[in-house]
């Protein structure tokens, strides 16, 4: 007896010509439903509805059996329809507080595998890959041939005669690794043109020293770097 003061009473009434009944601020016209409108309920349960109440709302006890997919919520034999009306919430033609809106398709829906939507999909995927890894392959080919023509280029600049290499110094205004008897070593602008300044005003007698002094060991060059220097000023 002390229970039923705790439950409270469903009063049935009529609202902008709706049948219906308050529950916690919602107006419901469709006791099958949850107030989301979403889900299927036991009306005897879920609000509390008495045999006499459900045949006002001309609700059919059977209904509440439906089998129900777990995961979406929808009736395993009925597909989901746009219509509308008193039994659907959130459509606008009832009074409910709460209006549950229809979500609007999600335009990154993944692709059945079976159709030839997909099919077409995934050849044109395949023949971006291809084309990525094809140029991918190419570059890298194409940066080992530059790297082994540059290394054959650095070589050979070290075992060609220095003056040549001082003159290539000159001309591509760029610093370069020169190979002596004794080791390598990095000449600059400055005394590249300082020597080849000097090499190019003398005769061929001392041309040759000064071709003798530059391949020969690093010492040799660095006295020919003074020379020259002493002697552009």
């Amino acid at each position: 007896m002390f229970k039923s003061f705790l439950v409270e009473k469903v009063k049935i009434m009529k609202k902008n010509n709706k049948l219906g009944f308050d529950y916690k601020g919602q107006f419901i016209t469709d006791p099958t439903l949850d107030p989301s409108g979403r889900f299927d309920v036991d009306p005897k349960k879920y609000y509390n509805l008495t045999p006499r109440q459900m045949k006002q709302l001309n609700v059919k006890e059977e209904k509440m059996y439906n089998e129900v997919n777990p995961y979406t919520g929808l009736k395993i034999e009925d597909a989901p329809t746009n219509s509308t009306g008193a039994a659907v919430a959130g459509t606008g033609d009832d009074s409910s507080v709460v209006v549950v809106k229809k979500k609007k398709k999600d335009s990154k829906m993944f692709i059945d595998a079976r159709t030839k939507a997909y099919k077409t999909h995934a050849e044109r995927l395949r023949l971006r890959r291809e084309k990525r890894l094809e140029a991918l392959k190419k570059s890298s080919i194409k940066e080992s041939i530059l790297s082994q023509i540059n290394e054959f280029d650095r070589e050979s600049d070290l075992v060609e005669n220095n003056i040549d290499m001082l003159r290539q110094i000159v001309k591509k205004k760029q610093n370069r690794p020169i190979k002596f008897s004794n080791g390598q070593m990095r000449v600059d602008l400055m005394t590249a043109s300082a020597i080849i300044g000097v090499y190019d005003k003398v005769n061929k007698s001392n041309q040759a020293k000064i071709e003798r002094m530059v391949n020969g060991d690093k010492s040799q060059f660095l006295k020919m770097q003074s020379a020259a220097f002493k002697l552009a000023k």
